[in-house]
């Protein structure tokens, strides 16, 4: 019976009414199964727990008896348009961090047009996840669902720290070798780093000859610039440096170049003179991030949460060329009295598919970095979004 359990949740996406009928048969509610008739209002209650315990398969369309076990024949359920959607809305927005499962409707052919929706939880690296408004966490105790003790809560946050000493392990891999290739420590510039990452990597997502496979054919790289890194695959160039990792972690470094404000009006000669920082680059290159991480991934399949930053180093005294994205009318003083200026959101993977949220990220970093820079919120966003949209319409 406990191998037919992880066979059902290792193969869900091969799964078919025959293998379900089997499983029924042998596989009460447990810590790792629960049974419901119809859909309802508790599918966060019950995902959360899932997610916090050992994983599991929440099963809608199938009615237990007294002893917690399937009645046979299955029957299912009437399918309702947007049923993977209610599960997904529920999990995204009623969980904290959201859970992605992955849902799989089968259909009873017994029964026109009912059917059963498999919903298949891993136990998350990202637990403890809390329901109504964060104040209630859930785990599985045998085949009900409880409130969580405070020694488990905490031992769900001690989980935490070994995938995220891990990550940071590989990002001080990646400075490491971006310092000793570009020699920052004795020749400092203004520089740009983007990263995504899953907050709690416990697991490779891809194999890094998946990987260097992926760089290839969306030509992220050129072929004399490749090199095969500790878990991944970098294209070590200058100005730029980028590193795609099998934990899903995606780096980029950038130099920023400077420019005169040519283009200014009603600016003394002197002013003219005067090199700096674009914003086109750092909305740019904040959109060519997105760009990648919503492409790598879809590759490697992951839908979960990820932690998204943008870093400038070295920008102390530093003026940004603010304005349209072709001319500049005025000029106002915008310098950085920080050398370094960093920004950051959480967000969802899949929320990146989608141009609008997607679009929502790169507003939020950049408005972060533009802070220090003296730039009011809620004076350029619509501006942006337009010149958002007509990258992603030239490609």
């Amino acid at each position: 019976m406990k191998g037919e359990k992880l066979c059902l949740q290792n193969h869900l996406v091969k799964s078919n009414l025959m293998i379900l009928k089997r499983f029924a048969k042998n596989g009460p509610e447990g810590v790792r199964v629960e049974y419901k008739r119809q859909f309802h209002k508790e599918i966060p209650k019950s995902v959360s727990s899932f997610a916090n315990t050992l994983g599991g398969i929440l099963i809608f369309g199938v009615e237990t008896d007294e002893n917690n076990r399937a009645i046979l024949p299955i029957e299912g359920m009437s399918i309702k348009s947007g049923s993977e959607e209610t599960i997904n809305d529920a999990t995204f927005n009623g969980i904290y961090p959201p859970v992605t499962p992955e849902v799989k409707i089968v259909d009873v052919p017994d029964h026109s047009g009912n059917v059963v929706v498999l919903v298949r939880v891993n136990e998350s690296p990202e637990a403890p996840h809390a329901i109504q408004n964060d104040t209630k966490v859930h785990i599985r105790v045998g085949s009900t669902t409880q409130l969580a003790t405070i020694d488990s809560i905490e031992y769900m946050l001690k989980r935490r720290e070994k995938p995220q000493e891990l990550s940071n392990r590989i990002i001080n891999r990646i400075e490491e070798r971006i310092t000793d290739y570009w020699g920052l420590k004795n020749q400092p510039v203004p520089n740009l780093t983007l990263n995504a990452r899953p907050i709690f990597p416990f697991r490779p997502l891809i194999s890094p000859s998946e990987i260097y496979e992926y760089m290839r054919v969306q030509r992220l790289t050129v072929p004399s610039f490749t090199r095969q890194v500790a878990g991944g695959v970098s294209y070590a160039g200058n100005p730029l440096y980028q590193e795609l990792n099998e934990y899903g972690i995606i780096y980029i470094r950038r130099k920023l170049h400077k420019s005169r404000w040519e283009e200014a009006r009603h600016v003394s000669e002197a002013d003219k003179e005067i090199e700096y920082l674009v914003f086109r680059d750092l909305l740019q290159n904040n959109f060519e991030l997105i760009e990648v991480a919503k492409s790598f991934y879809q590759e490697c399949q992951y839908l979960g949460n990820v932690e998204i930053t943008a870093e400038l180093h070295e920008v102390r005294g530093g003026r940004l060329m603010f304005g349209d994205e072709f001319r500049y009318d005025s000029i106002q003083t915008r310098e950085s009295l920080d050398s370094e200026i960093s920004a950051s959101i959480t967000c969802c993977a899949r929320d990146l598919i989608e141009s609008e949220k997607a679009d929502a990220v790169i507003v939020d970093l950049v408005s972060q970095l533009l802070w220090d820079f003296s730039v009011r919120p809620g004076t350029w966003e619509t501006r942006v979004r337009e010149i958002l949209e007509k990258w992603r319409v030239n490609g």
